[in-house]
């Protein structure tokens, strides 16, 4: 992960932290830092109980200007 931050600029990278089928909040916050992306927005999660999590989780281990909420249908820059 690391590499593909070094080789391309990623601008918003979203992030599974489900941590069943996927990563959990700890290692997509690692993997946050790895890619150094501008924003980051944490996905698949919540959707059924094996991939309960809270999101807090992931947000505690995020540097402040990673952080990144959209909300639908509303414009938004990075």
């Amino acid at each position: 992960m690391k590499l593909v931050g070094r080789k391309q600029q990623i601008d918003l990278a979203f992030l599974p932290i489900g941590d069943y089928y996927t990563m959990g909040p700890d290692d997509a916050a690692y993997a946050a830092s790895l890619i150094d992306a501008k924003k980051v927005i944490p996905y698949h999660f919540n959707t059924f109980p094996p991939i309960k999590q809270d999101v807090n989780d992931f947000w505690k281990d995020v540097p402040e200007n990673m952080k990144f909420t959209a909300e639908i249908d509303k414009p938004f820059e990075l």
